[in-house]
């Protein structure tokens, strides 16, 4: 049996002692690190590694799929344990509560009884290179400026218009759709091993949408540069009041030139434009982008099965996620049913991301002085942090730190080396309680700080949104075999 605090009542982030050098409160927990050899091994379904040397290329990928949603992003969501999520029956499809609306919306994409198998592109067909939105040219931005408008343009009875690839997104985002045969049972794709996958296929076919309607298959959208100096700011495309890329709704105290802070969390002032350099050290020193890309991928099963520097890979074999179908409207106005095996090669896929610096990847924060770690065996499983019980309201913005090992009375954040993590939640739909777990790979964090060989770890967790309103059952750890 694995070695672990239980809380006698669920904690609240906020109702721990209060530090005078703190404005926001943090909870404590130590825990005893259990025998690797005495307590059940989790275990993924995972198959062959792969040794390859990860390119730019690939990792792009993975940092598109990702998004902002990684932190509540968890395996340990029930659907990860069902049977293939089969099509859902869209004539079905029911209102919805957003965040933003006081009365449920419609947001049902068009529906249709014809449906075809998704096939792959010709081998022969012209590869799409997606660029860094920072670097694209003046042609390539009329191009793509041109193609929104177009899409904007389509009547509303055309599953390609903008309006209903929104509805695609909101519909399996939001709720509108319930499990075929399950009645009772929402189809979620988020916090689950279907969100990558999902929101692969629904780039792949609004980017094929795009260049379909101006008549250029290599159309390719941009990408987010965001952990390059040059591109730590929302791209400038996007902030022209004239173009069919603009948006009025986007916060205009986030636009250029306000730098992105890769810590940042609501209620945060505006980066000081004067302490521009000392943020993008901070962005690229610290331990966030190592975290998202890495850390916090390398050991969950819902990622896709590539190796990066310093990471261990696997590939799903579980054919209950590999069988899982969606639906999706394609550029010939054709309802297309695809599984997530057809996701695992974008070359097949032919698309593919512009070859730039990852200035961060070999940068990591300097630990604190710790006992020297022992020898142990950890090829063959990883060491995670398992926080169970997380409570909390999906229309919230929430976000909480977690830290190993740091100074109790003066926890620190994602630029030190004992951050592990963080948990995020995005509002998502109207007040309704929601229940998740969060899991950390740890190994390497504990090589960093000679921490292999303690018998016990310090974990803080230091809210930095919404602890109020978040309770927290359990924290331990587990080792999940390779």
């Amino acid at each position: 049996m694995a070695s672990w605090i239980s809380l006698s009542s669920t904690m609240n982030l906020s109702t721990s002692s209060f530090l005078p050098s703190f404005s926001k409160t943090h909870q404590i927990s130590r825990i005893e690190k259990p025998n690797r050899h005495s307590i059940p091994i989790v275990s993924c379904k995972s198959g062959k590694k792969d040794d390859d040397e990860q390119n730019p290329a690939t990792r792009r990928d993975l940092l598109v799929g990702l998004g902002g949603l990684c932190g509540a992003t968890s395996l340990r969501d029930p659907f990860a344990f069902a049977k293939p999520i089969a099509t859902p029956d869209l004539t079905q499809c029911e209102l919805v509560d957003l965040p933003s609306e006081s009365q449920p919306s419609n947001c049902c994409p068009p529906t249709s009884t014809k449906i075809k198998n998704f096939i792959f592109p010709p081998a022969s067909s012209p590869m799409r290179v997606r660029r860094a939105a920072h670097l694209v040219d003046s042609a390539y931005v009329a191009k793509y400026a041109k193609a929104i408008a177009l899409m904007k343009s389509l009547p509303d009875d055309d599953p390609r218009s903008f309006k209903n690839q929104a509805n695609v997104h909101c519909a399996y985002c939001d709720g509108a759709y319930h499990q075929a045969g399950f009645p009772d049972l929402e189809l979620q794709i988020h916090f689950s091993w279907l969100f990558f996958p999902w929101h692969r296929f629904y780039l792949y076919f609004y980017e094929r949408i795009l260049g379909e309607l101006i008549d250029d298959p290599t159309f390719a959208l941009p990408f987010w540069n965001w952990d390059a100096p040059a591109g730590m700011q929302m791209p400038a495309i996007f902030t022209d009041p004239k173009s069919p890329l603009y948006d009025p709704l986007r916060d205009p105290d986030h636009q250029p030139p306000t730098l992105l802070d890769l810590n940042y969390a609501k209620g945060d002032p505006n980066p000081d434009p004067a302490k521009a350099e000392e943020l993008i050290a901070s962005n690229l020193n610290g331990e966030i982008p190592y975290f998202i890309v890495i850390t916090r991928t390398s050991t969950e099963c819902g990622t896709y099965g590539k190796k990066i520097p310093g990471g261990k890979r696997k590939d799903i074999e579980d054919p209950d996620w590999l069988n899982s179908e969606f639906l999706f409207w394609d550029e010939k106005k054709e309802l297309v049913r695809v599984k997530v095996k057809d996701t695992l090669d974008t070359t097949k896929l032919r698309y593919g991301f512009q070859d730039v610096p990852i200035p961060w990847l070999k940068t990591k924060a300097t630990p604190k002085p710790r006992k020297s770690r022992s020898a142990t065996e950890k090829e063959d499983e990883d060491e995670v942090l398992v926080i169970e019980g997380i409570e909390y309201e999906k229309n919230q913005f929430i976000k909480f730190d977690v830290l190993l090992n740091d100074e109790p009375d003066s926890p620190g954040g994602p630029d030190t080396s004992e951050f592990a993590g963080s948990f995020v939640n995005l509002p998502h739909k109207h007040a309704k309680k929601s229940k998740t777990t969060l899991v950390l790979g740890i190994t390497r964090l504990l090589e960093d700080l000679e921490a292999e060989g303690d018998d016990t770890l310090l974990v803080t967790l230091v809210p930095r949104s919404g602890g109020d309103l978040v309770t927290i059952n359990s924290v331990k750890i587990e080792f999940v075999a390779d």
